[in-house]
């Protein structure tokens, strides 16, 4: 139905499965999704989700509650872990929005293609 992606900058791995999740659940709630299938490749987060584990880090309790509060708002809602192997078209998504970003900073910059961000040795 959709797709999207969107640069996240630094974040831990769990931290940015959350916000992952999270911006799916925006774009559900604004296509008017009612029943959703949430695949992730983190069995942290949908245990954590389907509240099997508790959310020990203060970070991910304030994004476990903003998703809670989302998924709410949905009738019928599955999460699912599934192998990161199953789950190339989110890493595909993940890496065009890092890449997006890469060519605007390089742009923005005015750097010409292959440069990087390294000094030169003395």
């Amino acid at each position: 139905m959709a797709e999207v992606s969107r640069y996240l900058g630094y974040r831990t791995n769990n931290e940015a499965e959350y916000e992952a999740l999270l911006l799916g659940l925006r774009e559900a709630k604004r296509l008017r999704g009612e029943s959703l299938r949430i695949y992730t490749d983190s069995e942290l987060i949908e245990k954590q989700v389907n509240g099997e584990y508790r959310v020990k880090e203060a970070r991910l309790k304030r994004l476990h509650q903003k998703a809670v509060k989302l998924l709410r708002e949905f009738p019928r809602v599955q999460i699912e872990s599934i192998p990161r192997g199953k789950n190339k078209e989110a890493d595909l998504l993940a890496n065009r929005a890092i890449e997006r970003r890469l060519l605007r900073e390089t742009k923005g910059r005015g750097e010409s293609k292959g440069s990087d961000d390294r000094s030169p040795t003395p």
